[in-house]
Order: structure tokens, then sequence, then C-alpha cells
């Protein structure tokens, strides 16, 4: 589930900036803690690598399943962009719901190999925390674009 939190910092950012009304409201008594807390929870288990489907409510609801498609490493990476709700892919024709073929996709960016912690024998925290802060502004080769990834930049659904 934690791995919603594992992004760029500039993200948090627009993230906050855009909580911002949220944060209004909650100051007045408009909006309860409670129900900003449950979609900070459902945001969170949108993200978890686990094989979760909400049935019917799926219909609704982000599940992981449904989420996860979004970052499968082939195909249009351009669907179900919502966090929580899947109206809003609906209504804009960007909704694909999971099958049992869409479960265990690879999930990661394609031609973008990120370091990672367990990437080398020896793990070296400090240079992969910065090579992931510069990852998004480095352009892509065409060569490492054109490569598959590897097994230790690559994540994949449980089996």
């Amino acid at each position: 589930m934690l791995t919603v939190f594992r992004t760029h910092p500039f993200v948090h950012v627009v993230y906050l900036i855009a909580l911002l009304p949220g944060l209004v409201l909650l100051s007045n008594g408009a909006l309860p803690t409670t129900l900003l807390v449950i979609y900070g929870a459902a945001v969170a288990l949108a993200h978890s690598n686990i094989r979760l489907s909400f049935g019917v409510i799926g219909r609704v609801f982000v599940s992981p399943n449904f989420h996860r498609i979004h970052h499968r490493v082939e195909g249009r990476q351009d669907v179900n962009l919502g966090f929580a709700l899947t109206i809003w892919d609906q209504l804009f024709g960007t909704a694909v719901f999971p099958t049992r073929d869409t479960v265990g996709l690879a999930t990661g960016l394609p031609g973008r190999p990120l370091a990672v912690e367990h990437g080398s024998p020896r793990p070296r925290h400090l240079a992969v925390f910065g090579a992931q802060l510069l990852a998004p502004f480095r352009p892509v080769a065409p060569s490492e674009a054109a490569l598959p990834r590897s097994a230790s930049t690559r994540t994949t659904a449980p089996r």
C-alpha cells in the first residue's frame, strides 16, 4: 500500500495544492476528518500490489485490479486515471475494467528503468534516492526505450 507514497516529491506538492479546498472545508467543519481519512485510505488501497477486486461495486469504486491497468508496462496507460471513483473514467471514456488477463499485468514505466534499492548486491540508499529524484527530468535514450526492463526494475502483481 505504501507504493502510493513512493513518488517524486513534486507529485506530493501537486497533491497538496489539489487538497487545499478539502483542507479549507475541514477547517470550517464542513467536511468531516473521517471522510478525508477514508479517501486517503482508498487512494492507498488502489495503489497496493494485491489481487483485489470489488465485484459489482467495482463499477463505482476504484480497486487495485482496476487501477493497476493504468500502470501496466505494455499497452495504453492513459486509462483508469481515477483514484477513488470510476465514474470519471467512465464519463471520459478512459475506463478499462479488469479481467482475468489484466490481474497479473507487469506494471511500471516502459523504457524508463528506475534505480531501486535491491537492484544491486549492496544497497546504495543515498545514490538510489538521488537517481530517483532526477529520473523524471532526464530524457530517455532511444536505446533505453527499446530495451526490455530487467527483473530488478519491474514490478509485477503477486502470483
